[in-house]
Protein backbone atom coordinates (compact mmCIF):
# COMPACT_ATOMS: atom_id res chain seq x y z
CA UNK A 1 0.00 0.00 0.00
CA UNK A 2 1.32 3.20 -0.78
CA UNK A 3 1.64 5.42 2.47
CA UNK A 4 1.91 8.94 1.19
CA UNK A 5 0.48 9.46 -2.02
CA UNK A 6 0.70 13.12 -4.20
CA UNK A 7 -1.87 12.45 -6.63
CA UNK A 8 -5.57 10.73 -6.63
CA UNK A 9 -7.85 9.67 -9.55
CA UNK A 10 -11.74 9.37 -9.12
CA UNK A 11 -13.05 8.79 -12.13
CA UNK A 12 -16.60 7.70 -13.43
CA UNK A 13 -16.35 5.16 -15.88
CA UNK A 14 -19.17 3.97 -18.82
CA UNK A 15 -18.88 4.03 -22.44
CA UNK A 16 -16.17 4.43 -24.18
CA UNK A 17 -12.59 3.25 -22.32
CA UNK A 18 -10.41 5.22 -24.16
CA UNK A 19 -11.28 8.75 -22.27
CA UNK A 20 -10.58 6.75 -19.42
CA UNK A 21 -7.19 5.68 -20.42
CA UNK A 22 -6.28 8.78 -21.69
CA UNK A 23 -7.11 10.32 -18.11
CA UNK A 24 -4.75 7.87 -16.39
CA UNK A 25 -2.36 8.30 -18.61
CA UNK A 26 -0.05 5.51 -19.72
CA UNK A 27 2.08 4.97 -17.53
CA UNK A 28 -0.39 5.97 -14.80
CA UNK A 29 0.47 9.67 -13.50
CA UNK A 30 -1.67 8.85 -10.44
CA UNK A 31 -0.55 7.04 -7.32
CA UNK A 32 -4.22 5.52 -6.64
CA UNK A 33 -7.16 5.26 -8.76
CA UNK A 34 -10.78 5.24 -7.70
CA UNK A 35 -13.40 3.79 -10.88
CA UNK A 36 -17.14 4.82 -9.96
CA UNK A 37 -18.75 2.22 -12.25
CA UNK A 38 -21.80 -0.22 -12.57
CA UNK A 39 -22.51 -3.85 -11.61
CA UNK A 40 -24.98 -6.22 -12.55
CA UNK A 41 -26.41 -6.31 -15.79
CA UNK A 42 -24.03 -9.17 -17.67
CA UNK A 43 -22.43 -6.61 -20.04
CA UNK A 44 -24.26 -3.80 -19.42
CA UNK A 45 -22.00 -2.98 -16.42
CA UNK A 46 -18.74 -1.05 -16.45
CA UNK A 47 -16.90 -2.68 -13.78
CA UNK A 48 -16.21 -5.19 -16.49
CA UNK A 49 -14.56 -2.21 -18.70
CA UNK A 50 -12.10 -1.62 -15.54
CA UNK A 51 -10.45 -5.31 -15.03
CA UNK A 52 -12.22 -7.64 -16.90
CA UNK A 53 -10.58 -10.57 -18.73
CA UNK A 54 -10.24 -10.48 -22.42
CA UNK A 55 -11.08 -7.80 -24.51
CA UNK A 56 -13.91 -5.81 -22.56
CA UNK A 57 -13.29 -2.42 -23.98
CA UNK A 58 -15.01 -1.85 -27.45
CA UNK A 59 -14.63 0.99 -29.80
CA UNK A 60 -13.00 0.91 -33.03
CA UNK A 61 -11.81 -2.33 -32.05
CA UNK A 62 -11.39 -4.63 -28.97
CA UNK A 63 -8.98 -3.66 -26.68
CA UNK A 64 -8.40 -5.19 -22.95
CA UNK A 65 -9.17 -3.75 -19.55
CA UNK A 66 -8.68 -0.34 -18.53
CA UNK A 67 -6.15 -1.32 -16.06
CA UNK A 68 -4.43 -3.72 -18.72
CA UNK A 69 -3.82 -1.07 -21.11
CA UNK A 70 -2.44 1.93 -18.41
CA UNK A 71 -0.52 -0.72 -16.15
CA UNK A 72 -2.07 -0.08 -13.24
CA UNK A 73 -1.75 -2.84 -10.37
CA UNK A 74 -3.96 -4.29 -8.62
CA UNK A 75 -2.80 -2.43 -5.06
CA UNK A 76 -3.16 1.00 -7.01
CA UNK A 77 -6.47 0.92 -7.57
CA UNK A 78 -10.57 0.21 -6.37
CA UNK A 79 -13.78 -0.10 -7.50
CA UNK A 80 -16.69 1.88 -6.37
CA UNK A 81 -19.68 0.20 -7.47
CA UNK A 82 -23.30 0.37 -7.96
CA UNK A 83 -26.07 -1.61 -9.35
CA UNK A 84 -26.92 -1.13 -12.97
CA UNK A 85 -30.50 -1.49 -12.78
CA UNK A 86 -31.25 0.48 -9.59
CA UNK A 87 -28.62 2.54 -8.63
CA UNK A 88 -26.78 4.56 -11.49
CA UNK A 89 -29.02 6.79 -12.28
CA UNK A 90 -30.32 7.62 -8.67
CA UNK A 91 -28.51 10.63 -7.83
CA UNK A 92 -29.50 10.88 -3.88
CA UNK A 93 -27.76 7.38 -3.47
CA UNK A 94 -25.16 7.95 -5.52
CA UNK A 95 -24.20 11.68 -4.09
CA UNK A 96 -24.20 9.73 -0.58
CA UNK A 97 -22.10 6.47 -1.27
CA UNK A 98 -19.27 9.52 -3.19
CA UNK A 99 -19.74 11.14 0.08
CA UNK A 100 -18.27 8.18 2.15
CA UNK A 101 -15.60 7.75 -0.35
CA UNK A 102 -14.42 11.37 0.16
CA UNK A 103 -14.20 10.45 4.33
CA UNK A 104 -12.18 7.04 2.68
CA UNK A 105 -10.09 9.13 0.95
CA UNK A 106 -9.28 11.43 3.84
CA UNK A 107 -8.45 8.78 6.26
CA UNK A 108 -6.53 6.64 3.68
CA UNK A 109 -4.68 9.35 1.70
CA UNK A 110 -4.64 12.55 4.02
CA UNK A 111 -3.18 15.70 2.64
CA UNK A 112 -3.69 14.17 -1.15
CA UNK A 113 -4.51 16.12 -3.97
CA UNK A 114 -7.79 14.24 -5.33
CA UNK A 115 -8.93 14.78 -9.21
CA UNK A 116 -12.40 14.13 -9.90
CA UNK A 117 -12.77 13.17 -13.53
CA UNK A 118 -16.35 12.92 -14.62
CA UNK A 119 -16.29 12.21 -18.38
CA UNK A 120 -17.82 8.69 -18.27
CA UNK A 121 -20.53 7.09 -16.46
CA UNK A 122 -24.04 7.82 -16.45
CA UNK A 123 -24.90 11.61 -15.88
CA UNK A 124 -26.25 10.79 -12.59
CA UNK A 125 -23.09 9.18 -11.43
CA UNK A 126 -20.92 12.70 -13.70
CA UNK A 127 -23.43 14.88 -11.73
CA UNK A 128 -22.97 13.39 -8.26
CA UNK A 129 -19.54 13.46 -8.89
CA UNK A 130 -19.36 16.50 -9.83
CA UNK A 131 -21.58 17.61 -6.98
CA UNK A 132 -19.02 15.79 -3.98
CA UNK A 133 -15.81 17.23 -5.81
CA UNK A 134 -17.05 20.97 -5.20
CA UNK A 135 -18.42 20.15 -1.79
CA UNK A 136 -15.06 18.15 -0.34
CA UNK A 137 -12.79 20.91 -2.67
CA UNK A 138 -11.57 18.14 -5.27
CA UNK A 139 -10.21 19.40 -8.52
CA UNK A 140 -12.58 19.00 -11.79
CA UNK A 141 -11.22 17.55 -14.94
CA UNK A 142 -13.42 16.56 -18.22
CA UNK A 143 -11.69 14.82 -21.44
CA UNK A 144 -12.36 16.77 -24.12
CA UNK A 145 -11.83 16.48 -27.72
CA UNK A 146 -12.90 16.74 -31.61
CA UNK A 147 -16.29 14.68 -31.66
CA UNK A 148 -17.31 12.28 -34.34
CA UNK A 149 -20.94 11.97 -33.51
CA UNK A 150 -23.28 13.82 -31.12
CA UNK A 151 -23.60 11.41 -28.55
CA UNK A 152 -19.97 11.16 -27.02
CA UNK A 153 -16.40 11.07 -27.23
CA UNK A 154 -15.09 8.32 -28.71
CA UNK A 155 -11.04 9.18 -28.92
CA UNK A 156 -8.23 11.57 -28.85
CA UNK A 157 -9.22 13.34 -26.38
CA UNK A 158 -6.98 14.76 -23.49
CA UNK A 159 -7.88 15.13 -19.54
CA UNK A 160 -8.03 18.87 -18.78
CA UNK A 161 -9.23 20.49 -15.75
CA UNK A 162 -12.44 22.71 -15.58
CA UNK A 163 -12.00 26.07 -14.15
CA UNK A 164 -13.94 26.10 -10.98
CA UNK A 165 -12.84 28.91 -9.02
CA UNK A 166 -15.74 31.48 -10.14
CA UNK A 167 -17.98 29.05 -8.70
CA UNK A 168 -15.94 28.73 -5.43
CA UNK A 169 -15.92 32.03 -5.24
CA UNK A 170 -19.41 32.43 -5.72
CA UNK A 171 -20.54 29.63 -2.67
CA UNK A 172 -17.64 31.29 -0.51
CA UNK A 173 -19.46 35.01 -0.92
CA UNK A 174 -22.76 32.67 0.31
CA UNK A 175 -20.82 31.40 3.40
CA UNK A 176 -19.26 34.41 3.92
CA UNK A 177 -23.06 36.41 4.47
CA UNK A 178 -24.26 33.68 6.06
CA UNK A 179 -21.63 33.97 8.40
CA UNK A 180 -21.90 37.38 8.64
CA UNK A 181 -25.46 37.28 9.40
CA UNK A 182 -25.29 34.98 12.17
CA UNK A 183 -22.78 37.52 14.04
CA UNK A 184 -20.09 35.01 13.49
CA UNK A 185 -17.52 37.54 12.30
CA UNK A 186 -14.77 34.81 13.21
CA UNK A 187 -16.38 32.26 10.76
CA UNK A 188 -16.42 35.38 8.12
CA UNK A 189 -13.09 36.23 8.02
CA UNK A 190 -11.59 32.38 7.87
CA UNK A 191 -13.79 31.62 4.73
CA UNK A 192 -12.42 35.29 3.46
CA UNK A 193 -8.89 33.87 4.33
CA UNK A 194 -9.64 30.50 2.65
CA UNK A 195 -10.65 32.66 -0.31
CA UNK A 196 -7.76 34.72 -0.83
CA UNK A 197 -4.99 31.75 -0.24
CA UNK A 198 -6.52 28.85 -2.11
CA UNK A 199 -8.93 30.64 -5.21
CA UNK A 200 -7.46 32.46 -8.55
CA UNK A 201 -9.09 35.74 -8.25
CA UNK A 202 -9.53 38.53 -10.64
CA UNK A 203 -7.85 41.70 -8.85
CA UNK A 204 -11.15 43.24 -8.44
CA UNK A 205 -12.23 40.27 -6.63
CA UNK A 206 -9.22 40.06 -4.89
CA UNK A 207 -9.33 43.31 -3.42
CA UNK A 208 -13.32 42.99 -2.34
CA UNK A 209 -11.80 39.83 -0.54
CA UNK A 210 -9.70 41.66 1.31
CA UNK A 211 -11.94 44.27 2.27
CA UNK A 212 -14.45 41.77 3.34
CA UNK A 213 -11.88 40.16 4.84
CA UNK A 214 -10.86 43.14 6.92
CA UNK A 215 -14.22 44.22 8.02
CA UNK A 216 -15.22 40.65 9.54
CA UNK A 217 -11.83 40.49 11.39
CA UNK A 218 -12.53 44.05 12.66
CA UNK A 219 -15.97 43.61 13.82
CA UNK A 220 -14.67 40.05 15.30
CA UNK A 221 -12.33 41.90 17.38
CA UNK A 222 -14.85 44.68 18.21
CA UNK A 223 -17.39 41.25 19.07
CA UNK A 224 -14.11 40.11 21.50
CA UNK A 225 -13.57 43.38 23.34
CA UNK A 226 -10.30 44.18 21.70
CA UNK A 227 -11.59 47.57 21.08
CA UNK A 228 -8.38 49.26 20.44
CA UNK A 229 -7.13 46.98 17.88
CA UNK A 230 -10.62 46.59 16.22
CA UNK A 231 -10.19 50.43 15.22
CA UNK A 232 -6.91 49.78 14.40
CA UNK A 233 -8.22 47.00 11.50
CA UNK A 234 -11.10 49.14 10.88
CA UNK A 235 -9.80 52.67 9.76
CA UNK A 236 -8.56 51.59 6.58
CA UNK A 237 -12.13 50.76 5.42
CA UNK A 238 -14.12 53.49 7.33
CA UNK A 239 -16.29 54.43 4.77
CA UNK A 240 -17.53 51.12 4.48
CA UNK A 241 -18.53 51.06 8.54
CA UNK A 242 -18.97 54.71 8.84
CA UNK A 243 -21.97 54.75 11.17
CA UNK A 244 -20.00 52.37 13.84
CA UNK A 245 -16.88 54.45 14.23
CA UNK A 246 -17.73 57.26 16.26
CA UNK A 247 -19.27 54.76 18.95
CA UNK A 248 -15.82 52.67 18.43
CA UNK A 249 -13.54 55.82 18.98
CA UNK A 250 -15.96 56.33 22.50
CA UNK A 251 -15.02 53.19 23.53
CA UNK A 252 -11.46 53.77 22.79
CA UNK A 253 -11.42 57.28 24.46
CA UNK A 254 -10.54 58.40 27.97
CA UNK A 255 -13.62 60.41 28.02
CA UNK A 256 -15.70 60.08 30.97
CA UNK A 257 -18.44 58.87 29.02
CA UNK A 258 -15.97 55.93 27.42
CA UNK A 259 -17.00 53.45 30.48
CA UNK A 260 -20.92 54.38 30.12
CA UNK A 261 -20.45 53.50 26.69
CA UNK A 262 -18.83 50.07 27.38
CA UNK A 263 -21.68 49.40 29.16
CA UNK A 264 -23.96 49.60 26.54
CA UNK A 265 -21.56 47.34 24.17
CA UNK A 266 -21.66 44.52 26.55
CA UNK A 267 -25.90 44.75 26.39
CA UNK A 268 -25.34 44.90 22.38
CA UNK A 269 -23.03 41.86 23.03
CA UNK A 270 -25.65 40.06 24.80
CA UNK A 271 -28.06 40.65 22.12
CA UNK A 272 -25.35 39.10 19.37
CA UNK A 273 -25.21 35.78 21.58
CA UNK A 274 -28.73 35.55 22.80
CA UNK A 275 -29.43 35.64 18.51
CA UNK A 276 -27.17 33.02 18.07
CA UNK A 277 -28.71 31.17 20.91
CA UNK A 278 -26.35 31.37 23.55
CA UNK A 279 -28.19 32.61 26.15
CA UNK A 280 -25.87 31.68 29.27
CA UNK A 281 -23.14 33.90 27.47
CA UNK A 282 -25.98 36.11 26.61
CA UNK A 283 -26.58 36.75 30.31
CA UNK A 284 -22.99 36.77 31.31
CA UNK A 285 -22.84 39.98 29.77
CA UNK A 286 -25.52 41.59 30.94
CA UNK A 287 -23.95 40.66 34.72
CA UNK A 288 -21.26 42.64 33.40
CA UNK A 289 -22.84 45.36 32.32
CA UNK A 290 -24.99 45.84 35.51
CA UNK A 291 -21.77 45.68 37.60
CA UNK A 292 -19.44 47.78 35.43
CA UNK A 293 -22.32 50.76 35.55
CA UNK A 294 -21.85 50.71 39.47
CA UNK A 295 -18.24 50.67 39.13
CA UNK A 296 -18.06 53.44 36.30
CA UNK A 297 -19.75 55.54 38.60
CA UNK A 298 -17.82 54.73 41.67
CA UNK A 299 -14.67 55.86 39.64
CA UNK A 300 -16.22 58.72 37.86
CA UNK A 301 -18.22 60.38 40.29
CA UNK A 302 -16.14 59.82 43.58
CA UNK A 303 -13.06 58.19 42.18
CA UNK A 304 -13.44 55.29 44.23
CA UNK A 305 -12.20 51.51 42.68
CA UNK A 306 -14.31 48.87 43.96
CA UNK A 307 -11.25 45.88 43.84
CA UNK A 308 -9.44 48.53 45.92
CA UNK A 309 -10.95 50.80 48.66
CA UNK A 310 -9.21 51.54 51.74
CA UNK A 311 -10.81 50.79 55.20
CA UNK A 312 -9.38 54.39 56.10
CA UNK A 313 -10.93 56.40 53.47
CA UNK A 314 -13.13 59.02 54.78
CA UNK A 315 -14.64 59.55 51.62
CA UNK A 316 -16.40 56.24 52.46
CA UNK A 317 -19.83 56.31 54.71
CA UNK A 318 -18.24 55.09 58.36
CA UNK A 319 -21.04 52.93 58.60
CA UNK A 320 -20.21 50.93 55.04
CA UNK A 321 -16.67 50.75 56.82
CA UNK A 322 -17.61 49.38 59.67
CA UNK A 323 -19.71 46.66 57.82
CA UNK A 324 -16.31 45.62 55.97
CA UNK A 325 -13.58 45.84 58.38
CA UNK A 326 -13.82 42.32 59.06
CA UNK A 327 -12.91 41.73 55.39
CA UNK A 328 -10.24 44.19 54.71
CA UNK A 329 -6.42 42.64 54.22
CA UNK A 330 -3.64 43.28 56.85
CA UNK A 331 -3.32 46.73 55.06
CA UNK A 332 -7.20 47.72 55.20
CA UNK A 333 -7.81 46.81 51.83
CA UNK A 334 -10.96 45.43 50.60
CA UNK A 335 -13.05 44.90 47.75
CA UNK A 336 -16.77 44.50 46.58
CA UNK A 337 -18.60 42.87 44.34
CA UNK A 338 -22.28 44.19 42.90
CA UNK A 339 -24.66 44.78 44.71
CA UNK A 340 -22.68 45.66 47.37
CA UNK A 341 -21.14 48.24 44.82
CA UNK A 342 -24.66 49.60 44.36
CA UNK A 343 -25.41 49.55 48.61
CA UNK A 344 -22.19 51.61 48.30
CA UNK A 345 -23.45 54.29 46.04
CA UNK A 346 -26.92 54.39 47.90
CA UNK A 347 -25.23 55.25 50.85
CA UNK A 348 -23.02 58.13 49.00
CA UNK A 349 -26.55 59.55 48.45
CA UNK A 350 -25.90 58.95 44.51
CA UNK A 351 -29.25 58.52 42.35
CA UNK A 352 -27.78 55.15 40.60
CA UNK A 353 -27.91 53.75 44.37
CA UNK A 354 -31.28 54.72 45.01
CA UNK A 355 -32.23 53.78 41.59
CA UNK A 356 -31.22 49.90 42.26
CA UNK A 357 -32.69 50.26 45.70
CA UNK A 358 -36.41 51.08 44.22
CA UNK A 359 -35.36 47.81 41.67
CA UNK A 360 -33.63 45.99 44.12
CA UNK A 361 -36.63 42.40 44.12
CA UNK A 362 -36.43 42.17 40.35
CA UNK A 363 -32.98 42.70 39.86
CA UNK A 364 -31.61 40.30 42.57
CA UNK A 365 -34.43 37.69 41.39
CA UNK A 366 -32.67 38.33 37.81
CA UNK A 367 -29.07 37.94 39.44
CA UNK A 368 -29.94 34.89 41.50
CA UNK A 369 -30.68 33.07 38.16
CA UNK A 370 -27.54 34.07 36.83
CA UNK A 371 -26.06 32.91 40.11
CA UNK A 372 -27.07 29.37 39.08
CA UNK A 373 -26.41 29.37 35.79
CA UNK A 374 -23.89 26.65 34.36
CA UNK A 375 -21.90 29.35 33.83
CA UNK A 376 -21.51 31.13 36.88
CA UNK A 377 -21.93 28.91 40.45
CA UNK A 378 -24.70 26.26 39.66
CA UNK A 379 -26.22 23.84 37.15
CA UNK A 380 -29.49 25.32 35.77
CA UNK A 381 -29.65 26.33 31.88
CA UNK A 382 -30.84 29.12 30.54
CA UNK A 383 -33.44 29.53 28.08
CA UNK A 384 -34.87 32.13 25.77
CA UNK A 385 -37.54 33.58 28.26
CA UNK A 386 -35.09 33.73 31.60
CA UNK A 387 -32.66 35.68 28.87
CA UNK A 388 -35.33 37.97 27.80
CA UNK A 389 -36.81 38.66 31.06
CA UNK A 390 -33.46 39.58 32.62
CA UNK A 391 -32.45 41.46 29.70
CA UNK A 392 -36.06 43.47 29.56
CA UNK A 393 -35.21 44.12 33.40
CA UNK A 394 -31.01 45.58 32.85
CA UNK A 395 -31.64 47.32 29.88
CA UNK A 396 -34.39 49.40 31.61
CA UNK A 397 -32.23 49.74 34.31
CA UNK A 398 -29.57 51.26 32.56
CA UNK A 399 -31.83 53.19 30.52
CA UNK A 400 -33.79 54.82 33.71
CA UNK A 401 -29.68 55.31 34.96
CA UNK A 402 -28.72 57.22 32.39
CA UNK A 403 -31.26 59.34 32.06
CA UNK A 404 -30.87 59.89 35.63
CA UNK A 405 -27.41 60.98 35.69
CA UNK A 406 -28.66 63.23 32.14
CA UNK A 407 -25.73 61.67 30.50
CA UNK A 408 -25.97 62.89 26.92
CA UNK A 409 -25.51 59.18 25.53
CA UNK A 410 -27.69 57.86 22.77
CA UNK A 411 -27.89 54.02 21.85
CA UNK A 412 -25.24 52.87 19.07
CA UNK A 413 -26.68 50.43 16.36
CA UNK A 414 -26.26 46.99 16.64
CA UNK A 415 -23.43 45.64 14.52
CA UNK A 416 -23.70 44.62 11.35
CA UNK A 417 -25.51 41.90 9.69
CA UNK A 418 -24.69 42.29 5.88
CA UNK A 419 -22.34 44.51 3.80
Amino acid sequence: MIETPKNILVVTVGGSCEPIVNAIGTPPSYDFVYFICSKGGGKRASEFQVDGSGAPCVGSKKMPSIVEQVGLREDRYEKVTFDVDTHVDNLAILYKDLKGVAQAIRERFPGARVIANYTGGTKSMSAALVLVAIEVGWDLQVNKGMRENVVKIEAGDIPVPVATDGFYSERNRTLFQDAFNNFNYSMAKMVADATLRALRLSPTEESQWHEWRAIADGFNLWDSFFYGQALTVLKPVASRVKSYMPFLSYLTSDRKEARYYTCLDLILNAERRAHQGRFDDAISRLYRALELLAQTRLMERFNLDTGHLDIKDTRIPASFREKYAQKANEKGIFHVALVEAYDLLQELDDPVGHEFDSQRSRLLDMLHKRNYSFLAHGFGPIDSGTYKRMYEVIKGFVDKCIKELELKIIWPPQLPRKL
